[in-house]
């Protein structure tokens, strides 16, 4: 059986939403069922990006955006998947290797 694999098109990167790890360990507040938090900036995970993009988006990696600009796309008996254009990319996480003398000065500017 052939399963579909979608491509975004025209430096669009296809995203799947990433679960918020800070908000597992809150605690639950009985709140009404339409209250909506609404988030400035959000993290998603790179599914796919589109092959005329500039910068390169590794699948898997994470990537920070205005929420506002995310557009939702429900796609038939999958799940839910996110579109943006790629020069909306706020930021996005990188693994890099640090030097003792890096992480030593991190450590003095974290004050």
């Amino acid at each position: 059986m052939e399963t579909l694999h979608y491509i975004p098109l025209n430096r669009h990167l296809l995203l799947e939403d990433v679960d918020d790890p800070e908000e597992e360990g809150k605690s639950k507040v009985l709140v009404p069922e339409e209250y909506k938090i609404v988030k400035k900036f959000g993290t998603y995970r790179v599914v796919e990006s589109a092959p005329d993009c500039n910068t390169r988006f590794n699948s898997g990696g994470l990537v920070v955006v205005e929420e506002g600009m995310v557009r939702e796309i429900d796609i038939p008996g999958k799940k839910k998947y996110y579109v943006l254009p790629e020069n909306l990319v706020i930021l996005r996480a990188e693994k890099t290797k640090t030097s003792r003398k890096q992480s030593l000065a991190a450590a003095f500017n974290e004050d």
